[in-house]
Formats: structure tokens, C-alpha cells, sequence
């Protein structure tokens, strides 16, 4: 019997999470994808690279609504058996709390071992990719950012007015005004050429214009000077860096390169404290969705039950979940600083599984129900009053 009891609430929970965590995802994903279409419009790439983009982004967002989808499976699941009077059932034949519970746990063991994978692998390289994606279009299409008859801004100090754009994508009619060297004490640049062309190379982008002038004025001695060219190069500006120096951000990483050896630009204090955070937080969330799960559980097979519905527990178990993913982010900024925060964020998450997994054990279901019926005499003034002599 309990056999396949436990098969029926396994299926309906993973079903359930399945369900949910997908619905979840898709809303964030449609939320998130108004940045890859404005990059994708505005930069004329191909519908191919934007569903590329999509799906690699899909693995992050399922990691992340994971806990969440796993708390509302849970309190669907149990409150359609609590309202379908097969928990009585099963609680009258004898049946602890925490037998009840157990395809809980296996469910959400099963569904651990999967997010793991997804936050220690999956998900990072997913991320990755879309970040050296956005970059290759963005350097693809860098001519596109050159828009006729208006000044373009292409980079903090650099602007850049185009007359027309030839059919091949060559800017014909093209004056740049240049003033990165003004801060240190060099001369504004103002080149006017015929035409110009935008190109991509490993180590960054540069314009090279033709048939024009390089114009400058030395701000120390007022001395303007001119040069006529055929052909001149321009740096343009990439604070990004290049795609093999591009710094990965830590959710970018996957295990080995959080705790494996890291190169010099990347050795820094402030570097290893966000590292240390991120893997932390990647080894503490399954924790957290474990304590969602066993919690609501807790709450439903515990509770008092009502014909009118356990919404009460529902919204005291959704309350408790909030409150408790809020100090488990609390603690995650925190420990991008000192190590007391990786600390709390283990004993944020694990704390309520072992209360949860003590209320269902005979003792503390002997708590929950002396609390429940003292809290019944409160309500109904039914405390034993002293007697005056």
C-alpha cells in the first residue's frame, strides 16, 4: 500500500514542479528576452541568434525558480490530498507524519542531485555563451551604431556624425570627433574623411577612414595643426575587452574554475570573496529547497484540517517562505564580504529542515499538538481560572 502510495505522490510532485518550474521560467524568460530583442533589432542580427540566446538562457532561469516551484508543487500536492480526506485516511490507519512524508524527500533528493548539475555546470556555460554571443554581435554589427545624419556617441568622449550609409555598409561622409586624450592633458581630434570603413579584429574594433584630414588644437600652446591622409586608423573604444580577455563574472563560472587555479587578473581579495559567495550560494540553494518542501509539508500534515480549505496554512507556509528566502539573500550579500555570511547562509537554509523533520517525528508532533489545542483554549477563553478563597 504505502509503496504505492509513495509512487502516486512522487509522480504527482515531480509533475507538479515540472509544471510549474517550466510556467516560471517562461515568464521570465518572455520578461527577459525584451533586452535580446532590442540587442538583436538594433544591431540587424538573425531570429537564428536570438533563439540561440533564448535557449542557452533557459538552464539559469529553471535554477533559479527551481526552490520556488518546488514550495508550490508542495503545497498543491498536499492540499488536494488533505482536501480529498486521503490524509485523514492515512493518519487514522496509524501512519506517522513522517512516513507520509518521505516521498517528499525523495522527490526533492532527486530533484537536488538536478539542480546541482544545472548550477555547477549547465547553467554556467549556458551564460557564458550568451555574454560572448551578445559580444559577437555587437561586434559583428558594430556598423549599425553609426546612424545617418545624426551624432552618434560611440564611446565616452568619441562622437561620430555619418552623412549616408552605402549599401556594402561603408560610411561615406564621416566626421569623428575625438577627446579621450583631453583628460590627460592632449588636444582634441577632429578627423572629416570621404568615406570609412568599420573593422572587427581579435584585439577590438577600429574605423579606418579615407581620403580626409586629422585636425587637432594643443590646448597648452593654442597651435592648430592639420594632416591630410589617404587612409588613417581609429580605435574605437571597448570597455568590455575582447572575447578571450573578457572577464567571466562569477555565475559564468562553473566548479573547477571557482576553485580551481585562476589567473593573475583574477587573484585579487575582492575577486576571491565573490568567487567564495558564489560557490556557497551554489552548494547552500539545494538546501534552501529542501527546507521549502519539508516545510510546507510540515504545515499541511500537521495543521488542523478545515473543510473550507488549509488556505490559512497555505499563506502562513508562503509567509514563512518569503521571509526566509529574504534573510537567505541577506546573507549571500553578506558573504561577497566576510565569511560569517557563507556561515548564516547554511544555517538560513538548514536550520528549518531539522525543525521540520523534529516536528514530524512522534515528540514533536506531541509539541505541535499540545501548542494547537493550548492555542484552541486561548481562543475559546477555556483556561483553568484561580479560585478565590
Amino acid at each position: 500500500m504505502f509503496q504505492i502510495y509513495d509512487r502516486y505522490i512522487l509522480r504527482q510532485l515531480m509533475l507538479a514542479t515540472l509544471i510549474v518550474a517550466g510556467g516560471l521560467s517562461m515568464i521570465i524568460l518572455l520578461t527577459q528576452s525584451l533586452k535580446l530583442i532590442e540587442l538583436v533589432l538594433e544591431s540587424n542580427a538573425s531570429a537564428q541568434s536570438f533563439l540561440i540566446m533564448m535557449a542557452l538562457s533557459l538552464p539559469r532561469f529553471f535554477e533559479s525558480v527551481l526552490p520556488a516551484a518546488v514550495l508550490i508543487a508542495t503545497l498543491f500536492v498536499f492540499h488536494r490530498l488533505a482536501m480529498d480526506s486521503e490524509l485523514v485516511v492515512l493518519r487514522a490507519a496509524g501512519t506517522s507524519p513522517l512516513r507520509l512524508a518521505r516521498p517528499v524527500l525523495t522527490g526533492t533528493g532527486l530533484l537536488i542531485a538536478g539542480l546541482l548539475v544545472l548550477s555547477l555546470w549547465v547553467s554556467p556555460i549556458g551564460i557564458a555563451k550568451v555574454q560572448n554571443l551578445r559580444k559577437e554581435i555587437r561586434a559583428q554589427y558594430a556598423h549599425l551604431m553609426f546612424r545617418e545624419g545624426i551624432f552618434n556617441t560611440v564611446g565616452p568622449n568619441l562622437t561620430a556624425y555619418v552623412n549616408k550609409r552605402a549599401p556594402d555598409g561603408r560610411l561615406v561622409g564621416l566626421m569623428v570627433h575625438d577627446t579621450r586624450t583631453v583628460a590627460n592633458g592632449g588636444p582634441a581630434v577632429t578627423i572629416v574623411a570621404r568615406s570609412g570603413n568599420i573593422v572587427t579584429e581579435k584585439k577590438g574594433q577600429k574605423i579606418i577612414v579615407y581620403d580626409g584630414s586629422r585636425q587637432e588644437l594643443n590646448p597648452r600652446t593654442d597651435k592648430f595643426s592639420r594632416l591630410d591622409f589617404s587612409q588613417y586608423t581609429l580605435d574605437m573604444p571597448d570597455e568590455t575587452g575582447t572575447i578571450d580577455e573578457r572577464w567571466r563574472e562569477p555565475d559564468e563560472r562553473t566548479l573547477g574554475q571557482l576553485i580551481g587555479p585562476v589567473s593573475l587578473a583574477d587573484s585579487s581579495p575582492d575577486d576571491r570573496l565573490q568567487f567564495r559567495a558564489e560557490l556557497n550560494r551554489r552548494f547552500s540553494t539545494p538546501v534552501l529547497m529542501l527546507a521549502f518542501a519539508l516545510m510546507s509539508a510540515t504545515a499541511l500534515l500537521l495543521g488542523p484540517f478545515r473543510r473550507g480549505g488549509q488556505m490559512p496554512l497555505i499563506g502562513a507556509a508562503a509567509v514563512f517562505a518569503l521571509t526566509l528566502q529574504g534573510a537567505y539573500l541577506v546573507c549571500f550579500s553578506l558573504a561577497k564580504k566576510t565569511l560569517l555570511g557563507c556561515v548564516l547562509m547554511y544555517v538560513v537554509a538548514g536550520l528549518p529542515v531539522l525543525i521540520a523533520l523534529f516536528f514530524l517525528t512522534p515528540p514533536g508532533e506531541r509539541i505541535i499538538a499540545q501548542a494547537a489545542r493550548l492555542w484552541h483554549r486561548l481562543l475559546h477563553h477555556d483556561l483553568p481560572r484561580r479560585r478565590d478563597v
